[in-house]
């Protein structure tokens, strides 16, 4: 077996490549890594012998870490590796950083009746993390809808 390629490089945005497959016998292609498959397909998964051109599709990545995918292609019980690899998109030069705490809320130390609070956020790209991008936007309105209800809004200290 033979490819026209030894290996494929996506960017973060994913997209399609093909490569030549060529095979003296019947193959079937398999993902080695777990998860590999939910973010890369190939069209066909199998052939009869002969040459074969395989579309190879990667989705975006947004994940935060550059990722790999092994193929392996199965011919007469044998198997013949393809390498897959896709680079992560670089963070938006104004991003929020791991650790950064942005106090959307002060008790009131005045009253006595102020509550501190700790939102999160999880599954956010690295876009989202922007400073006034997605993630600063819902967290902003989760604080607005927690201190919007009956009693939680009695307790609410303005900064």
């Amino acid at each position: 077996m033979t490819f026209s390629k030894t290996s494929i490089q996506f960017n973060n945005t994913g997209g399609e490549s093909t490569v030549e497959v060529e095979s003296n016998y019947p193959w079937i292609a398999n993902t080695v890594e777990p998860g590999v498959s939910s973010w890369l397909t190939l069209t066909p998964g199998s052939a009869e012998s002969g040459k074969t051109t395989v579309r190879i599709t990667v989705s975006p990545n947004n994940t935060g870490s550059n990722r790999t995918g092994t193929i392996g292609f199965n011919a007469n019980n044998q198997t013949k590796s393809f390498t897959v690899s896709q680079t992560v998109a670089s963070l938006p030069e104004n991003h929020y950083s791991d650790g950064e705490v942005v106090k959307l809320q002060s008790a009131s130390t005045a009253t006595g009746r102020g509550i501190e609070l700790v939102v999160m956020g999880d599954g956010f790209t690295m876009t989202d993390m922007a400073h006034g991008g997605r993630y600063e936007t819902l967290m902003r309105e989760t604080v607005e809808h927690f201190f919007a209800v009956y009693p939680y809004s009695t307790h609410r200290g303005r900064r």
